[in-house]
């Protein structure tokens, strides 16, 4: 609680910058007390109020406060060599922390950090060397570098290594500064790097019994103290290296000779140096060069060795090449391309091997359009890089090919639907004239050909003829270079193709991924099955052996429901919900099916093969156009076909099957009505879609195809006496004068 003061009578007349425009008779007291929110902050606090008036007309925190402005620094070697080769300087310790009582106060990136003192009196801080990412252990002196003082507030420096006389303190400062030098680094060009951001408090010991040596153990960096003719390994490059070889486990990729190789190309890229470990034994030489011409071998790594560190040169080499090519190309910002390249390829790569892979993975990283074979941004430079170690990536399309307005979805059934596509040369000369459009109406069978027209050097128009309204047309694009070479889009065609509906609109007025309720009934009357009944929900699936019999998940992500038959617990015996004794219905809710060419599409599974009694059942699909009156077979799964297991896609067009209707319904029928077998089934992501066509100039011309003939004929007698399609005078019914039309206007 607060404690108010005896008051003082006084005459206000002003105070510095709080002036009285006229002397008032006021009342003068201190309140004491603490926060209301935190009882430990204390607060005093003058007042000083109008005795007429009750209003404050002076307010002042009696309370002084004193923080302490900690800086805490280092004598650090400078540059990147050993600390035989280069002398100390004044430098920041990055992230450091230091103690005040109980509480640990951690420095930013330049070594400040403000621990707040609430008095004038002073307080004792204790600073070690470490910080909030790295832990420094000196395992030859047990203890690291520490620092006491204390301070009643105002600026306070802490200088790890003052003296620089013991090489131990020399070695923790070095080694911390340039760990974290590292770490800051990998986040630059990946902030979300595996465990990098968020990892504290990792040990780099120092002074590890032996010489001429560092090493990485999985769970530390470690280095070792001047002798046997090296000097002091906790520097620069070094760190950077053992740290790289953390990278590459946070990673997930395996060490070996890849890990050297990764290790080094660290060292490379956070100096900008090609001599690696300058001063490990004398200060004009490193251990290993960057600035290499080592090359690759399929039988012994490289040209260097197969030794591990020999081999890794392999990969420093490609790099340092990437980057001195990128150095003529784009000398601003050379070292944020190859530094975002070098970074995340780790996160590419897999075993331990230096390989062709890797240049892929470079390139994959550069390109920013999915296709490595128009090329990337810094295709040359990267591929030149490292085709120049043996190591060449994949060569271009000797042309690319674009699409301005892109590739038509849907196009007109009666013809004429065009699109632009422009090519350039990449590999070679594209030569004028040779664009060629290649279709074929259908997902079988053969392409036909047609030039496209050019209508400016390298830019042309094609057009899509003329398909029946629904149907799928699969096509793909192609011109020569000057060499003779075709090449393709898709580069891989007709393997790969572009695909576009026949049609004027598309529609989806039903769609059900089964994640909620839309009305399906799971029975029908005439079921038998007394277990494996459908239901709805999240599947927990089955195996026998390896092969899955009912499905663990369902077909859309996100989403996890599907109807299936019967739902068992975790890890429970095979048949323990299967379909058994009979037959279990699942019926859709009314859907409707006009409004334009209707196709019905559903993903379904089904497994008989696993049994006693394999490949003895059905599963059986029916639709109706009467709200369930009457059914039609849709088809039948099985007994062997589509019977194993497995997601299976679906469509059909309504029309082929039956007349559709507003008043449509499907249904599934799962059954164990032969010899008692193992049963399961599934569906998932049911869909109704609406294709609309223009209408054509001929009404008997029913599939929109263009011509009155036989295909027109047949649809109108599967519907005869129906209503809807085939009823060409619109009379209500599908009858002799319809033939009558469809007769006159045959093509």
């Amino acid at each position: 609680g607060a404690v108010i003061s005896d008051q003082e009578q006084v005459i206000w007349a002003g105070y510095d910058d709080a002036p009285a425009k006229e002397p008032r008779l006021a009342y003068k007291y201190i309140v004491t007390g603490t926060g209301v929110f935190d009882r430990t902050s204390r607060q005093r606090m003058l007042y000083v109020v109008d005795a007429q008036t009750n209003k404050i007309l002076f307010q002042e925190d009696q309370i002084s406060n004193a923080d302490v402005n900690v800086s805490i620094k280092g004598q650090a070697t400078t540059g990147t060599a050993a600390d035989a080769c280069n002398p100390e300087a004044t430098a920041a310790i990055p992230y450091g922390k230091v103690v005040s009582g109980a509480t640990t106060f951690y420095a930013d990136a330049l070594g400040n950090v403000t621990v707040p003192n609430a008095g004038t009196t002073p307080i004792s801080l204790v600073a070690t060397i470490g910080g909030r990412w790295f832990s420094v252990v000196d395992i030859a002196n047990g203890t690291v570098g520490t620092v006491t003082q204390s301070s009643a507030g105002g600026p306070l420096e802490f200088m790890y290594n003052a003296t620089n006389l013991v090489e131990d303190q020399r070695a923790e400062v070095n080694a911390y500064i340039q760990a974290n030098k590292v770490r800051d680094y990998t986040l630059q060009y990946n902030p979300a790097f595996p465990t990098i951001g968020t990892q504290t408090n990792w040990p780099v010991n120092v002074q590890v019994a032996g010489t001429c040596n560092a090493f990485y153990d999985g769970v530390s960096i470690n280095f070792y103290p001047a002798g046997g003719g090296c000097n002091n390994t906790s520097f620069g490059v070094v760190v950077h290296h053992e740290y790289g070889h953390h990278l590459v486990n946070r990673a997930g990729s395996g060490q070996g000779a890849y890990g050297e190789g990764f290790g080094d190309v660290i060292g490379v890229l956070v100096t900008d140096e090609s001599q690696l470990a300058v001063g490990f034994q004398v200060c004009t030489s490193g251990i290993r060069n960057a600035n290499n011409t080592v090359q690759y071998s399929a039988t012994g790594c490289s040209s260097a060795g197969t030794e591990i560190h020999a081999c890794g040169t392999l990969l420093s080499g490609c790099v340092w090449s990437t980057r001195t090519n990128l150095l003529v190309s784009n000398p601003t910002d050379y070292r944020q391309i190859v530094s975002d390249l070098g970074v995340n390829s780790v996160l590419l790569h897999a075993g331990t091997t230096i390989a062709g892979d890797i240049t892929i993975d470079f390139l994959t990283l550069d390109d920013n359009d999915a296709n490595l074979g128009n090329g990337t941004p810094h295709y040359t430079q990267i591929n030149n890089g490292f085709a120049a170690h043996g190591l060449p990536g994949p060569a271009l399309d000797y042309i690319a090919f674009t699409f301005p307005d892109g590739q038509p979805a849907l196009c007109n059934p009666n013809g004429g639907t065009t699109f632009r596509v422009n090519v350039s040369g990449t590999g070679g000369i594209p030569a004028p004239g040779t664009g060629n459009l290649f279709y074929r109406i259908g997902t079988t069978g053969t392409y036909s050909q047609v030039a496209m027209a050019q209508t400016t050097a390298n830019q042309y128009v094609a057009s899509l003829p003329a398909a029946a309204c629904g149907s799928t047309l699969q096509f793909y694009v192609g011109a020569n270079a000057t060499n003779g070479v075709t090449a393709f889009s898709p580069s891989n065609a007709p393997a790969s193709f572009y695909s576009a509906m026949a049609a004027t609109a598309v529609t989806t007025p039903f769609v059900d991924t089964v994640e909620t309720n839309l009305g399906w009934a799971l029975s029908a009357v005439g079921d038998s099955a007394t277990s494996g009944l459908w239901t709805r929900g999240d599947p927990v699936g089955t195996l026998n052996g390896t092969i899955e019999v009912q499905p663990e998940n369902d077909v859309s992500n996100p989403g996890v429901n599907c109807f299936f038959t019967g739902q068992g617990i975790a890890g429970g015996a095979l048949g323990t919900a299967d379909v058994d004794g009979g037959a279990t219905t699942l019926t859709s809710p009314t859907l409707d099916g006009t409004g334009g060419d209707a196709f019905l599409s559903y993903y379904r599974w089904y497994s008989n093969a696993q049994g006693g009694a394999p490949n003895a059942d059905v599963f059986r699909v029916l639709i109706s156009n009467d709200n369930g009156t009457t059914w039609t077979a849709l088809e039948t799964v099985g007994p062997v076909v589509e019977s194993n297991g497995g997601w299976v896609f679906k469509e059909v067009r309504i029309a082929n099957i039956i007349a559709p209707t507003a008043t449509m319904k499907v249904r599934f029928v799962a059954e164990d009505t032969a010899t008692g077998s193992l049963i399961e089934a599934a569906v998932d992501e049911i869909k109704i879609r609406l294709i609309s066509c223009a209408p054509p100039n001929n009404p008997a011309d029913l599939n929109f195809d263009g011509f009155v003939d036989a295909a027109d004929l047949a649809l109108l007698l599967n519907n005869w006496n129906g209503i809807g399609i085939g009823d060409i005078n619109q009379d209500g019914g599908v009858d002799a004068q319809d033939v009558a039309i469809m007769l006159n206007a045959w093509s």
